[in-house]
């Protein structure tokens, strides 16, 4: 598998500075490697060469195998580096990774409603710049985080209800106190109510940044519109002076 590292090593800095961490972190492994041998979690994810490193998953990596494999393959840091933020770059572009904090590991059906709902919201705002990506990223991750609380919510009150109306059945009439469902169920209402106001910030800050980010419309005719804000227009007009005979 070939790598383009012509944009790595274009970084001196940065390339110069993450080594640093991935020796570091190399040489911790390598002593504890010697002092008490190796162990099956430090050689889990070990691997003998570059191509098998540039086929593994991204997750897999540590600073301690760049490192390793460095010292055995000079120059394939800088290629398993690039690999990698390659795979931030579209796990960014794609939504994976805004789905990754809202959701987890969870299932594939909610995973899946994150990236619609995120789907939707771009097709409706058509975003201009990486900000106004990253606020509706925001906003889809308030709504599903205040959707699971909600789920909770509902959940631990019907389960209290379904306890209280066995005790009834059982015993012929309500006992106190046998499940304390109140409480958690106001706790998952008080969590959604949180994520709503965040929600509602971040729509809020996302409607404010269309609102009063300027936009230039350069017409013909010697004529350039301003806008700043929807009801405000500012049209500049350029003389022009006719050539004489």
């Amino acid at each position: 598998m070939e790598v383009d590292v012509s944009n790595a090593l274009a970084k001196p800095n940065e390339i110069e500075a993450i080594t640093a961490l991935a020796a570091k972190s190399f040489a911790r492994v390598l002593k504890v490697e010697q002092r008490e041998g190796p162990r099956g979690s430090l050689r889990r994810y070990r691997f003998e060469s570059l191509d098998h490193a540039l086929n593994a998953a991204p997750e897999d990596l540590s600073w301690s195998i760049l490192g390793e494999l460095e010292d055995s393959e000079p120059g394939s840091f800088a290629a398993l580096w690039e690999q990698t933020k390659q795979f931030a770059r579209d796990e960014l572009e794609s939504g994976q990774r805004a789905t990754a904090v809202a959701c987890g590991q969870d299932s594939p059906l909610n995973r899946a409603r994150f990236l619609v709902l995120r789907e939707k919201y771009i097709d409706e705002w058509q975003p201009r710049n990486v900000l106004e990506r990253q606020l509706i990223d925001a906003i889809c991750q308030a709504q599903t985080i205040r959707e699971h609380w909600m789920t909770l919510a509902t959940e631990r009150v019907v389960t209290e209800c379904m306890v209280e109306r066995f005790t009834v059945e059982l015993h012929g009439k309500r006992r106190e106190h046998i499940i304390d469902g109140t409480e958690s169920a106001r706790e998952a209402r008080e969590e959604a109510e949180r994520w709503d106001r965040v929600f509602l910030r971040s729509i809020r800050a996302l409607r404010d940044l269309r609102r009063y980010t300027a936009v230039i419309v350069n017409n013909q005719g010697g004529q350039v519109n301003v806008a700043t804000h929807q009801s405000r227009q500012t049209n500049v007009v350029k003389k022009v002076k006719k050539k004489e005979g």
